[in-house]
């Protein structure tokens, strides 16, 4: 009777669990864009599930040991878009008057599908192939390559959203998205739109879809179909079963709209009080702590946009500017130092931006308006000096706007 009641009692205190393999792939986009994913990848790592990430760039962490999950970088992919891409000079696009979207948007439209069988042919995700997860998890754009795995495995999958709730999406999910409140993430507008603005927001709304089905989808489509042999594949069907959508936003940074419960934000999840800037970089660390609080200003143009590539008379202004202002700034910057530069600047190729942020002698940012930026500033609490320059960053600075958190500059009217 006492071995019963003790095996009962053993019984209703043990904890089932079970441990899932999950597959991250990342086909392309720039390094920010894995910022969105690590973190999760992290977490599950820590709870004992079995992650690999699968993507065109090493994790920023210096010690490989500290991930909790396998880190698969697809380098001769990486390589191969590089070679055949080079570097988008976005300020040139601009000096020639050119709509930097539509012309970035024609480039890599022109490659992607040479993108993605560089990327699934890779040989370094070769063993990826012979171990079914059991969950992927994927971009949700121009990314479509990555479906590939979930048509091969025939396993559930998660879209994840590197900017906010796109209309493609939405449409998959059944989310409503009204255009007369829902502002396209590409034009510059707020949930409160003249009559006009309406009418090419919902022009938009319309056509952004169907290029996408035209110009991607079915491109990519027939490489997936050559690659796994077999020519039923259709990406449009497999992404209507997405089980739900991550998005990359959050409703105190955003503009109301409504949301099905298989759409869930998690925006700013990236975010984090930072490791130690001594430890990272002392010399960095010491020119913020000499500056003083509130004294200090980062600026920085993102991961994908280089300061360098600005004209030599955009350069000497903002080294004009920059000698004249009574702060210390950090100026992320890939190229020799600028001449004539004050030592009240400190250039750096690459900034650990959160620590940097998260520093208690910066009060100000002066930024591209990128979404991971924007919601970074946030939460450390620092204003931004907004200056669009492609993509998502005009409604991005328009947002912050709107909140009082930042003052928007064009870089065609800067003097």
């Amino acid at each position: 009777m006492n071995l019963n009641r003790s095996f009962l009692l053993a019984a209703m205190i043990i904890v089932c669990a079970s441990a899932s393999r999950i597959l991250m792939v990342l086909p392309l986009g720039s390094a920010s864009h894995k910022n969105i994913f690590t973190p999760i990848a992290q977490k599950m790592g820590e709870k004992g599930h079995d992650v690999t990430v699968v993507s065109m760039y090493s994790s920023a962490s210096k010690d490989s040991s500290s991930l909790a999950y396998t880190d698969i970088v697809a380098s001769t992919a990486h390589e191969k878009v590089k070679s055949i891409s080079g570097d988008f000079n976005i300020f040139k696009m601009h000096r020639d008057s050119k709509d930097v979207n539509s012309e970035v948007m024609k480039k890599v439209l022109k490659n992607l599908p040479e993108f993605c069988d560089a990327f699934l042919r890779d040989p370094a995700i070769k063993s990826v192939w012979a171990d079914k997860p059991d969950l992927v998890m994927l971009p949700a754009f121009m990314n479509e390559c990555g479906l590939a795995f979930v048509h091969k495995f025939q396993v559930p999958f998660i879209y994840v959203t590197t900017s906010g709730l796109t209309p493609w999406t939405a449409d998959i999910m059944g989310t409503p998205e009204h255009p007369a409140f829902v502002p396209n993430q590409y034009l510059s507008y707020t949930d409160d739109m003249t009559l006009w603005q309406r009418v090419i927001n919902s022009i938009a709304r319309i056509a952004s879809p169907l290029v996408r089905r035209h110009f991607v989808l079915k491109r990519l489509e027939s490489v997936v179909q050559k690659f796994l042999g077999d020519d039923t594949v259709s990406l449009e069907e497999i992404e209507r079963n997405a089980s739900v959508v991550l998005v990359n936003s959050h409703h105190s940074l955003g503009f109301p709209r409504p949301l099905t419960p298989n759409v869930i934000e998690v925006g700013g999840m990236h975010c984090r009080t930072g490791k130690s800037l001594q430890i990272i970089d002392s010399d960095l660390d010491n020119f913020l702590n000499e500056a003083g609080e509130n004294n200090a200003l980062l600026f920085s143009l993102g991961s994908t946009i280089k300061s360098s590539q600005m004209p030599e008379d955009v350069v000497a202004m903002f080294v004009n500017v920059f000698n004249k202002l009574p702060f210390d700034i950090v100026w992320k910057w890939e190229g020799p130092r600028p001449a004539n530069l004050s030592t009240s600047v400190l250039t750096r190729s690459w900034v650990p931006q959160q620590e940097v942020l998260a520093h208690p002698s910066v009060g100000g940012f002066i930024t591209h308006g990128g979404l991971l930026s924007f919601q970074e500033t946030a939460y450390h609490g620092v204003p931004i000096v907004a200056i669009p320059l492609m993509s998502d960053q005009h409604l991005n600075a328009k947002q912050a706007e709107v909140l009082g958190m930042a003052k928007t500059l064009n870089l065609k009217s800067l003097t």
